[in-house]
């Protein structure tokens, strides 16, 4: 049975803009008007990461928020990993951490998937 859940993610956008000036601080103004008034358009533009924020299923509301794990093994390129960390959204309390997300947001909806699967047998029966 497939439930609603509202997922809240963000993103980070790089814009690079290529324009004419007499110094960095009129540089500057002319690619922040111009990006406003969208006079201008970015010669590139790409999203290095898009991050979970939270997710709410039913009354449960759960947070997300990320870290160096210094300690952990490097990635595949030879990068620090980011460790995932639940945090109830009421009170901040942590609840659980992961370096692999998919499993951190398994366990935490897991204890949710359980009651519900539950609740559902015993009123068939």
């Amino acid at each position: 049975m497939t439930e609603k859940y509202t997922i809240r993610l963000s993103y980070t956008r790089h814009l690079e803009f290529e324009v004419n000036a007499d110094g960095a601080r009129q540089a500057y103004a002319e690619a922040k008007d111009g990006f406003a008034t969208d006079d201008l358009k970015p010669d590139d533009d790409w999203s290095d990461e898009v991050s979970l924020e939270g997710v709410q299923h039913g009354d449960r509301e759960i947070d997300f928020d990320y870290r160096f794990a210094w300690d952990a093994p490097k990635d595949e390129r030879g990068l620090t990993r980011m460790l995932a960390i639940a945090r109830e959204a009421t009170n901040l309390r942590e609840i659980d951490k992961d370096l692999d997300l998919g499993a951190l947001l398994d366990r935490v909806f897991a204890s949710e998937q359980a009651t519900d699967t539950t609740t559902s047998q015993g009123e068939k029966q």
